[in-house]
């Protein structure tokens, strides 16, 4: 038998340990909303990007750090994302959409969708944000767009 491996200890912060003390507010979300409740903190979200710049400049890389947006559909994370001058990588028509409506500006996007229907393509292209090309047809695909719109 292959030894066991110790549980995993969840990552948690003092915000969270807190929210617990208010389980009346906590029921009437339950009832109103239903389950899953999803609460979201920009708090830990501003310093994980902080943390991965500051190891990434204390290696002298030059970087852009990307948000994947389809990993978490809150928007305000892909907003504060942008706001911060990070990246977010988006990976479907509403979530590129989006991205552009909360104002992230298109060199702060790329669009690594893994099937980049004609309609996603020309959101892209119209805008100057990267593609993320996985096979011949997607590059003949979107120089046929980039053609058509110069």
């Amino acid at each position: 038998m292959a030894d066991e491996l110790p549980p995993l200890t969840p990552l948690t912060l003092p915000w969270m340990h807190e929210t617990l003390d208010y389980r009346e507010q906590i029921n009437r979300l339950f009832a109103q909303y239903g389950s899953p409740l999803n609460l979201h903190h920009l708090g830990p979200f501003r310093q994980n990007f902080a943390d991965y710049a500051a190891l990434l400049d204390d290696l002298g890389l030059d970087h852009l750090i990307f948000f994947a947006r389809k990993a978490n559909k809150c928007r305000a994370f892909a907003a504060e994302a942008g706001r911060l001058g990070h990246g977010v990588d988006t990976a479907s028509y509403r979530e590129l959409e989006q991205a552009l409506a909360l104002g992230v500006p298109p060199e702060r996007l790329v669009l690594t969708a893994a099937i980049k229907a004609r309609r996603l393509i020309e959101l892209a292209v119209a805008n100057d944000v990267p593609i993320m090309i996985d096979n011949r047809d997607e590059c003949e695909l979107i120089d046929s767009v980039a053609q058509q719109h110069g």
